[in-house]
């Protein structure tokens, strides 16, 4: 069932600002740390898998995935650098932060910030560190791992 974003308490410019941070947070993680062609790529369709449905979803989360998707939020590329696009998505998560606290309850809090923590995982996740030869076992970079940490303690 589709729900009206009004449904859940929130205005369209609210909206607007819980639909791109997921989006913006998967991309910081994933411009914190340079992964090659083929990483870029894998972490790519991290991002886009993280969309798709799941019946588990909160409503709010699964109303949310099917907006980004209908206006193509993920073929969107910031013109930035790493650093800015760091500190634009923290300003970003600031103002949901804020937003959830005024505008919503606890389970919705949770909702989102269980799923921001899923696409920063997944994409960090996706491409496997150590060059040429994957030398590194690790999947997430030192980088990576400090970028979402900073992310999410945001929403702390």
């Amino acid at each position: 069932m589709t729900r009206n974003p009004t449904e859940f308490g929130l205005n369209d410019q609210e909206w607007n600002t819980l639909l791109l941070t997921p989006v913006l947070a998967g991309l910081t993680v994933a411009h914190a740390h340079a992964s090659g062609l083929t990483g870029v790529r894998a972490e790519q369709e991290a991002l886009e898998a993280c969309f798709a449905e799941n019946s588990d979803d909160h409503a709010l989360i699964a109303h949310l995935k099917t907006e980004v998707l209908k206006r193509g939020l993920l073929e969107q590329k910031p013109d930035t650098n790493g650093a800015d696009l760091k500190a634009f998505t923290q300003g970003q998560l600031l103002m949901v932060k804020g937003l959830l606290e005024r505008k919503t309850n606890s389970e919705i809090y949770r909702a989102y910030s269980d799923f921001l923590g899923k696409v920063m995982s997944r994409v960090a996740g996706a491409a496997r560190e150590g060059g040429l030869f994957n030398a590194e076992p690790n999947k997430i970079s030192d980088i990576e791992l400090q970028v979402m940490s900073e992310l999410l303690k945001t929403l702390e």
